[in-house]
């Protein structure tokens, strides 16, 4: 009994030291990546960011889907709903190029590589104006 208590407590000491070192390495791993994202420079890179469960980014994506627009502009896109290297690099562009804060960030959000357009609709005529070029 009392050398079955011993090997659980072993197995259960190596596990927690594993997950220690694994819980670890992951951090150095977000926090290199967030500095990464924090000094990219993304002047010059369209980027629409939006979610999976956001009507307006639906109908952004309708759009472009409708007309082609990804054929015609090129862009990045971005889901921030699930994907939280997608989230740190969404809330960069926002905080650094568009001085909205982390408790006003809102999709779908466009970064022109200059400016920020906020909305289904801006979105779509920034679109619309960029195709009749």
């Amino acid at each position: 009994m009392n050398k079955k208590f011993v090997s659980w407590f072993i197995v259960i000491i190596a596990i927690a030291t594993a997950l220690f070192f694994v819980n670890i390495m992951a951090r150095k791993h977000n926090a290199a990546f967030e500095n990464k994202i924090a000094q990219t420079n993304y002047h010059q890179k369209m980027i629409l960011f939006y979610s999976y469960t956001c009507p307006h980014c639906k109908t952004v994506e309708d759009f472009i889907n409708q007309y082609h627009v990804a054929q015609k502009i090129n862009f990045d896109s971005k889901e921030v709903s699930q994907n939280q290297q997608n989230v740190v690099i969404f809330s960069n562009v926002a905080q650094k190029y568009c001085h909205i804060t982390a408790s006003n960030l809102v999709v779908p959000l466009f970064w022109t590589g200059s400016k920020c357009i906020i909305g289904d609709q801006p979105i779509i005529h920034y679109f619309k104006t960029k195709m009749a070029k």
